[in-house]
């Protein structure tokens, strides 16, 4: 039996090493970061994440804000209360609640923020989706609320 050479096993390795080289990364070849599609307002749970730019406190339950298109109406709590109304979705990211109704508990903690999310709420006039991050913004103030997407 006949052992192969170096010789052999170079010829036969170095042209597929070759073959496999990886080049190097150019701006076309590089990954790109993936695209996050933005989650539709309505049918999604957004929890609230920010009151003016400032992280929520703690409540009793997680605020948050749920959109039904067909129906056109809101529904969500405060954090204490549940609330609800109508809603009105333009073009361009216009969006306006109309009168919205709440349950009347009292609760310990969170009563403030409640109160800042109804207070909020009833000064939007547009929002805007990105990826997972929704806000609900107020022409020359920014965005009042921010939210996420509950997973």
């Amino acid at each position: 039996m006949r052992t192969p050479s170096i010789f052999a096993f170079a010829l036969i390795t170095v042209p597929l090493l070759a073959c496999t080289q990886q080049q190097p990364a150019t701006a076309e070849t590089r990954a790109k970061p993936k695209t996050v599609t933005a989650m539709p307002l309505a049918g999604t749970r957004w929890q609230l994440q920010a009151l003016g730019g400032r992280p929520v406190g703690p409540t009793p339950s997680q605020p948050f804000v749920m959109f039904d298109a067909k129906a056109k109406t809101m529904s969500g709590s405060g954090g204490c209360n549940a609330l609800g109304g109508p809603y009105q979705r333009g073009a361009n990211g216009k969006l306006r609640f109309g009168m919205l109704i709440s349950t009347q508990m009292a609760c310990a903690k969170g009563m403030d923020i409640e109160s800042d999310v109804h207070a909020k709420l009833s000064q939007v006039d547009g929002y805007t989706i990105k990826g997972r991050t929704l806000q609900l913004n107020r022409a020359g103030k920014g965005a009042l609320m921010t939210f996420t997407a509950a997973r």
